[in-house]
């Protein structure tokens, strides 16, 4: 199976049992960045902070669509390494990830990508999960321990969900 077809597919399941439509240009958009990305020199370049970034970038089409591409891949497949640093630098990524795409729908010339960059931002963190369950196939016994441990000590819901998709109910006890 091709690389294409293998993220077009994945990407898809995720979204629907996860509930979350989507255009058909976001499916195809994600499984771009996704093979974009598997070159890891794409994502790991030495630049300035990606606050600096987007404000140093908001009528930049290119710089705006790399910034909102590396938060989005490094809160979908990296999120447990972005998480030890702590919840904020999560969102920090979240946030920034957001800021990016909607200046893009901002700054489109076309319907067709004000649309897919307003369901990028609106859409980000579902999206994101939608990534990081592609780990799903990957995870073990022993990696599955160490995740159910990680939901313990922080109750974070990506983990809970992580944990609901490899068939683990964890029940805080609140509503």
């Amino acid at each position: 199976m091709k690389l294409e077809q293998h993220f077009s597919h994945q990407i898809s399941h995720s979204l629907h049992v996860n509930g979350v439509r989507t255009l058909p240009s976001t499916n195809q958009y994600l499984t771009s960045m996704l093979i974009k990305f598997v070159d890891s020199e794409k994502l790991f370049v030495d630049r300035e902070p990606l606050l600096i970034e987007l404000m140093k970038s908001q009528k930049q089409p290119g710089k705006l669509h790399d910034i909102g591409d590396r938060c989005l891949f490094l809160t979908g497949y990296f999120y447990d390494s972005l998480r030890r640093m702590g919840k904020g630098f999560v969102d920090y990524h979240y946030d920034i990830g957001r800021s990016a795409f909607g200046n893009l729908a901002g700054i489109s010339k076309t319907r067709e990508s004000r649309e897919l960059y307003d369901e990028l931002s609106g859409l980000f963190h579902p999206l994101s999960v939608a990534i990081g369950d592609l780990h799903l196939p990957l995870i073990g016994e022993k990696d599955t321990i160490e995740l159910y441990s990680k939901w313990v000590q922080t109750h974070d819901s990506r983990y809970k969900h992580t944990l609901k998709r490899l068939g683990i109910q964890v029940d805080t006890g609140r509503n």
